[in-house]
């Protein structure tokens, strides 16, 4: 795999096969384009290059594919005297012949990699959770085959949660690579169905979701009800456990004697009550009624509208 590795600014010469082919670029097809700056050479006081820019950003990247085709294709006389192959196979000496005859002939360094680990390499690198939901990032769980064969999820039940080294695709959250060994690649995950309202979205709509909890949460301190609540808990805990003290002298065959009887009768006790409390709020509606009825002022009888079809 390629070793990505920054150079100093400035220094063009320690990436010349980078700046070489930004060169290419630039002369066979950027610089053609209305609206281009041709490398930053404009004149004071000349017409805004800006003003003319009027491709999308996907006519452009359109264009530069061509032009890399167009390259590929292209003949080189230095490359006939690189490698014999190209003369040895009667081949026109092309990017791309030179690549796919070297291929075939098993002619150099290149390594086997799956398709799911090249793709993580380029995208950013983040951390994710092994949970007992799956895997956690961002407030989305994701899953694939292996977390599953593994019933890793279960052992983060067990023992904990660990962390993990992922990459994502900040255009959606359907997926995500994590690796789960330090010693493989990356494997691709997929978003479990608790998350399911995220599907089809981007990372960001993500983050705004848990930047709107973290606001709410900010929102709504510990409220003066909820401390009281608290409190009569507490008080609630403490006469139990007096009235418990009080009982000690019972024993535990008399406690457990009629179970079912106490509990119907308890239940007998209170629904007494609630229905107590029902009856007289109902008389207290039926009395304010009665009042509502006596104001009632009767309006007078319109005309019976007739419909067509009825007896005259």
């Amino acid at each position: 795999m390629t070793k990505l590795s920054f150079t100093p600014p400035y220094r063009p010469d320690c990436k010349g096969v980078v700046e070489k082919r930004f060169d290419i670029l630039n002369k066979e097809v950027i610089h053609e384009f209305l609206g281009t700056t041709r490398g930053g050479n404009i004149v004071r006081g000349s017409r805004d290059p800006r003003k003319d820019a009027i491709y999308t950003l996907k006519e452009v990247t359109t264009e530069i594919i061509k032009a890399i085709l167009e390259h590929n294709r292209s003949i080189f006389d230095d490359l006939a005297f690189s490698s014999p192959l190209l003369v040895e196979n009667d081949l026109s000496p092309t990017p791309i012949n030179y690549w796919k005859i070297h291929l075939a002939k098993h002619k150099h360094e290149l390594q086997a990699a799956l398709p799911d680990d090249i793709i993580a390499r380029l995208l950013p690198p983040v951390t994710v959770s092994m949970t007992r939901s799956g895997i956690h990032f961002n407030g989305l769980y994701y899953t694939c085959s292996e977390v599953e064969e593994r019933n890793l999820a279960s052992v983060a039940r067990s023992s904990g949660q660990w962390r993990l080294e992922a990459r994502i695709d900040e255009n959606t959250t359907n997926h995500i690579y994590v690796k789960l060994d330090k010693s493989h690649g990356f494997t691709l995950c997929h978003l479990l169905p608790r998350s399911r309202m995220f599907k089809d979205k981007s990372m960001y709509e993500s983050e705004f979701m848990q930047d709107w909890l973290d606001s709410k949460k900010e929102l709504s301190p510990i409220s003066v009800t909820s401390i009281d609540d608290h409190k009569n808990r507490q008080l609630m805990t403490k006469n139990a456990k007096e009235r418990s003290k009080s009982s000690e002298n019972i024993s535990f065959a008399e406690k457990t004697k009629n179970v079912r009887q106490r509990r119907k009768d308890e239940l007998k006790a209170t629904t007494n009550v609630l229905q107590q409390i029902t009856e007289s709020q109902e008389t207290v509606d039926y009395s304010s009624s009665n009042e509502i009825v006596g104001k009632v002022v009767s309006l007078p009888i319109g005309r019976i509208r007739r419909t067509k079809g009825d007896p005259s």
